[in-house]
């Protein structure tokens, strides 16, 4: 649920605050999101750390996309977002 919260305000809050700052924020969010669901203590936080991972996951993916269609042309667009596909995967 969170993470589709995020999909739809990811729009938003990367015109407000920049693609850059949102994308290393949620990157840095997910990644000690990560690390405190690996040194969860009970199930209640764990649920609380994957929720946060969530809303840090949700918002890399549009932002990564916008990235890559930004950064090749439309002849390699496609096989850029192949290739991002494969690694998602």
């Amino acid at each position: 649920v969170s993470n589709a919260i995020i999909l739809v305000a990811s729009s938003f809050i990367a015109k407000r605050y920049g693609r850059r700052r949102f994308y290393l924020l949620c990157l840095a969010t997910f990644t000690v999101a990560s690390i405190c669901c690996g040194l969860a203590w009970n199930l209640e936080s764990l649920l609380v750390f994957r929720m946060i991972q969530g809303f840090a996951g949700g918002g890399m993916v549009p932002i990564s996309q916008s990235i890559l269609a930004d950064s090749f042309p439309p002849s390699k667009r496609g096989q850029a977002f192949a290739m991002f596909g494969v690694a998602v995967v």
